[in-house]
């Protein structure tokens, strides 16, 4: 529930219940209000006793049976988007709800660095929704990514205006390098060159994953080498890059964020390859497989 800061309590209490209640007379007893002078932080470093604490029911954060990303810790203008994209585009809502989640992700980039006291972690996030043809997996996906290729495309724009003022003015010193945020069809090979001089991120909308999948595993190419970088990537390691021929490649921080979709019926042969599953790679996935039946 909320917190109200002109009572010092919680709302919606039909939600609260502690344990005491659920082991005794099931009366959904209230928790008592938070003392005068108490605030949240004092609460967050101060826990409550063990018997004062909530137990969250599944039920409680759904709004709906068919809807299981909960949304009820989101912005109101969040909720009514989901809401209304769902609807008009008979999709299901978890799609919307989690490509929202890759398309801050994206916006958000490097610049914010989350630390529990164990793990240092970036916002990436990788989405791959699981439907079958039919179900309007595609256009909720093109119409929020559409802010990001936006930036993408100015950000291009800027880049062909300073190329062009150097070879204008013959001016070698500093040449720039293309400043770039959406992709949609990259190889590993340019997602790590282009990674190198985009310290922001990258944002990757791909409509089949399995074909980026299969580039990864080295398709055109002997082995997988593809899949130790990206690996590297999720966890925002640093990648080196020699190879004879080219000047050497260091990315300090990547950061990378991939959205897509596969047909249920392919799941298995895509991802079942030893390379594969054998890795880690298909922990560094958020699966959305909402029940959709296809008339």
């Amino acid at each position: 529930g909320k917190y109200d800061t002109d009572r010092h309590e919680l709302l919606h209490t039909e939600y609260r219940k502690t344990r005491e209640a659920e082991s005794s007379d099931k009366t959904g007893h209230v928790l008592p209000t938070v003392k005068e002078g108490n605030t949240i932080q004092d609460l967050a470093v101060k826990p409550a006793p063990i018997e004062n604490h909530l137990t969250i029911t599944p039920d409680a954060l759904m709004e709906k049976p068919t809807h299981l990303l909960p949304s009820d810790y989101l912005m109101p203008e969040v909720q009514a988007l989901a809401d209304t994209m769902a609807s008009t585009m008979k999709c299901s809502e978890d799609i919307v709800l989690s490509t929202i989640f890759a398309v801050v992700s994206g916006a958000i980039g490097s610049k914010v660095l989350i630390d529990d006291g164990v793990y240092h972690n970036r916002a990436n996030i990788n989405v791959c929704h699981i439907a079958p043809p039919g179900s309007n997996k595609t256009q909720p996906v093109s119409r929020l990514v559409k802010p990001l290729e936006k930036i993408s495309t100015e950000k291009m724009m800027a880049y062909h205006e300073e190329l062009e003022r150097c070879k204008r003015e013959k001016d070698y010193s500093a040449s720039p390098h293309p400043q770039i945020l959406f992709v949609t069809n990259p190889t590993p090979e340019a997602i790590n060159k282009t990674l190198a001089f985009n310290t922001h991120g990258l944002f990757v909308r791909r409509d089949e994953l399995s074909g980026f999948i299969d580039d990864l595993c080295g398709r055109y190419s002997n082995g997988g080498g593809g899949i130790p970088d990206f690996l590297s990537t999720f966890t925002n390691e640093s990648i080196s890059i020699i190879r004879s021929g080219e000047d050497p490649l260091v990315i300090s921080s990547p950061y990378l964020t991939i959205v897509g979709g596969m047909q249920p019926r392919i799941l298995a042969s895509v991802l079942g390859k030893p390379q594969l599953a054998n890795s880690g790679f298909n922990y560094r996935w958020l699966f959305v497989a909402p029940e959709i039946h296809i008339s």
